[in-house]
């Protein structure tokens, strides 16, 4: 089983939010779940990957060429359970990201995470994926929904 997972990759004052993130990635690794991402190795992503690597786990990274995935640190690339992709174009991205993956994980982030979580529900509503998606939203994690309505 596949799970892509969408989330902020900046951790301004969120030592909770880093604790789960990490725990999330040892339960998907111990429950024998890949990690499908396609952001920067930072934030809330470097502690699911790490949380992942932890308990021997496997990611998959899918990327644009020519985008960061360049300068991944040996934390990614040392791994034996670490395989990526490469897309001409963030669509291909996406669209790899939707077709690979059994069900979705969307995590606080920024307006990137809510595209994401947005190209999820499209892909859901036009009834082509089965696939399942939930998306953690608890007071307790910061408040990041009622943050981005604020701001829009």
């Amino acid at each position: 089983m596949r799970v892509t997972v969408y989330c902020g990759t900046r951790l301004e004052n969120a030592e909770k939010l880093a604790k789960t993130a990490r725990a999330i990635g040892n339960a998907l690794a111990k429950n024998h779940i890949e990690l499908v991402y396609c952001g920067p190795l930072a934030g809330l992503m470097r502690e699911i990957v790490k949380g992942v690597f932890e308990k021997e786990g496997a990611v998959t990274g899918i990327y644009p060429s020519g985008s960061f995935a360049e300068d991944l640190p040996p934390i990614i690339t040392g791994s034996s359970t670490y395989t990526e992709f490469y897309t001409d174009t963030r669509e291909e991205q996406t669209q790899q990201l939707l077709e690979m993956s059994d069900a979705y994980l969307v995590l606080p982030g920024g307006f990137g995470t809510l595209e994401e979580l947005s190209s999820v529900c499209s892909y859901d509503s036009w009834e082509i994926a089965s696939q399942a998606h939930r998306c953690v939203n608890e007071r307790r994690l910061e408040g990041w929904t009622e943050a981005a309505a604020n701001y829009v």
